[in-house]
C-alpha cells in the first residue's frame, strides 16, 4: 500500500490532469438496471388475471409497487448513464481510434431512434444528449395489439423524448435496447476482451 499524503503536501499540485471517474463497471450495471426495468414491464401479464375478477392483478402488491417506480427507475438509469458515456466519449476523443470505433458502431448498430420534431441523426453521442437535455421523458406502451380496453400495457423498449435546442422544440424516440447495447460496446474501446478458456 502506498504511503498516505504529507499533511503539508497540496494535492491540487498534483503534476497530471485530473479527469471524471469513468467506471465502465458501473456503465455495465446501469446497463443492466435499465433493462431489467422493461423486461419487468414485460412480463406484467404473467400476473393478470383475465377473468374480470377484481382485484385484476395475482400479486396486486407486487404489481402496484412496480407501476408506482418504474419509470423513475428507467430515467434514472438512464439518465447517469447517458452522462457517462458521454463524459467517456469527450475523455476518449483524441485518443488514436477512438473515433473510427464511435464511428463503427454508429453506422452498423444505428441511428438509435428517429426524430418526430426537429433533425439530426440519433448516433451513440447525440442520443446521450437527448437524454440528458429531455424535458419530457416518456417510455412507450403496447398492450400486443389488442383492443385499447384489453391486454395488458407493457413498455415496448423505447423512450420519447422532448426538449428544446435554442428556440427550436424536439421531439425524439429512443430505442432503448439498441441504445444499451451501443453503449457497452463504444465503453469496451481499449479494454482488453476476455477470453473463456475451454481448458480445464
Amino acid at each position: 500500500m502506498n504511503a498516505p499524503r504529507h499533511p503539508t503536501e497540496n494535492p491540487y499540485w498534483h503534476e497530471f490532469d485530473k479527469p471524471h471517474v469513468v467506471d465502465r463497471d458501473e456503465i455495465q450495471n446501469l446497463c443492466l438496471e435499465s433493462l431489467h426495468v422493461i423486461l419487468a414491464s414485460l412480463s406484467m401479464s404473467a400476473l393478470w388475471v383475465e377473468d374480470d375478477e377484481e382485484p385484476a392483478w395475482e400479486f396486486p402488491n407486487l404489481v402496484a409497487l412496480h407501476h408506482r417506480g418504474a419509470e423513475a427507475k428507467l430515467s434514472g438509469s438512464l439518465l447517469k448513464l447517458a452522462v457517462l458515456v458521454r463524459t467517456f466519449d469527450d475523455q476518449f476523443r483524441e485518443t488514436p481510434g477512438y473515433l473510427d470505433h464511435r464511428r463503427k458502431i454508429d453506422s452498423e448498430q444505428g441511428p438509435f431512434g428517429r426524430f418526430y420534431e426537429g433533425d439530426g441523426e440519433l448516433g451513440i453521442r447525440e442520443s446521450c444528449n437527448k437524454i440528458i437535455h429531455a424535458n419530457d421523458f416518456r417510455p412507450t406502451y403496447d398492450n400486443g395489439s389488442a383492443p385499447r380496453g384489453e391486454g395488458v400495457w407493457a413498455m415496448n423498449g423505447t423512450v420519447e423524448l422532448t426538449g428544446r435546442d435554442r428556440q427550436r422544440e424536439w421531439l425524439v424516440e429512443v430505442n432503448v435496447f439498441a441504445f444499451l447495447e451501443a453503449a457497452i460496446d463504444l465503453t469496451s474501446f481499449g479494454r482488453p476482451h476476455s477470453v473463456v478458456s475451454s481448458e480445464k
